[in-house]
């Protein structure tokens, strides 16, 4: 996969996305080219998941190199929503998205106690915050001996991860604000995808990408006749994990 210097992420955010998704689609080219879309649950090195044994893909997978993809929020961002269009109308309509993709190695497990042993672990996943969560032995033995006859479980050995998130961080600070606004006060019966979005949108931009938003306002200032070569912070709002972290690294700096 394609990424660009400001849109790379790391392990921890890759591993933070692929939970919050909780599905991916696995790809093999081992006898034909197959695509399957999964709940999945990526632990350590390992990713796990199951097939329905109908799903034909299984029976090639055994040994076979996949790719997982999983992909995160996704927004149209539209030139308009930049200020800066106003000043000079370089500006263009992009993409904003967030992916991440796994390879390594499949392998298959037809017996029952793994199989069991899988959907174990996703479903503590998933109902470990409900009020009342489900389990295994809630429903009929026989019933769920009976549901896994019916699969297949999937681990993947990771051996490498790449993760993107393409959230116009080249942009200036106010165009990324003009981004999130936009998003922020789109119409929900447009798009539901679209409140969801907005705030993880929030989350990214401001959270975690005050470092490239900084370097892309240096770089404005700097194209500009007599501009400094520094470019100005982003102000945190006092007390933000932000504001102290930017006040811890200053204290470490001046040691």
């Amino acid at each position: 996969m394609y990424v660009a210097a400001p849109d790379r992420s790391d392990d921890e955010r890759a591993r933070a996305m692929v939970a919050a998704a909780g599905i991916g689609t696995v790809f093999s080219a081992s006898g034909g080219l197959h695509a399957s879309t999964l709940p999945l649950l990526w632990e350590g090195d390992t990713v796990i998941a199951h097939l329905a044994t109908a799903n034909r893909h299984w029976r090639g997978l055994d040994g076979a190199e996949v790719l997982i993809v999983v992909t995160g929020p996704d927004a149209y961002v539209s030139p308009g929503w930049y200020p800066s269009k106003a000043a000079h109308g370089r500006a263009v309509p992009t993409w904003n998205y967030s992916e991440v993709q796994l390879r390594g190695r499949a392998s298959i497990h037809e017996d029952a106690a793994a199989c069991r042993a899988i959907v174990a672990r996703l479903t503590a996943r998933h109902e470990r915050n409900r009020p009342e969560p489900w389990g295994l032995d809630d429903a009929p033995p026989a019933y769920i001996e009976q549901q896994l006859k019916a699969i297949v479980g999937l681990t993947v050995e990771v051996t490498a991860v790449a993760a993107k998130q393409k959230w116009s961080r080249g942009r200036s600070a106010e165009d990324i604000a003009g981004v999130q606004t936009a998003l922020d006060s789109a119409d929900p019966r447009a798009g539901r995808r679209d409140a969801p979005c907005a705030r993880i949108v929030t989350y990214v931009l401001l959270s975690e990408h005050g470092t490239q938003r900084s370097r892309a306002e240096g770089r404005a200032r700097r194209s500009q006749p007599g501009g400094r070569r520094r470019g100005t912070r982003p102000v945190w709002p006092s007390g933000s994990p932000q504001a102290t972290h930017r006040r811890s690294g200053a204290a470490g700096r001046r040691q």
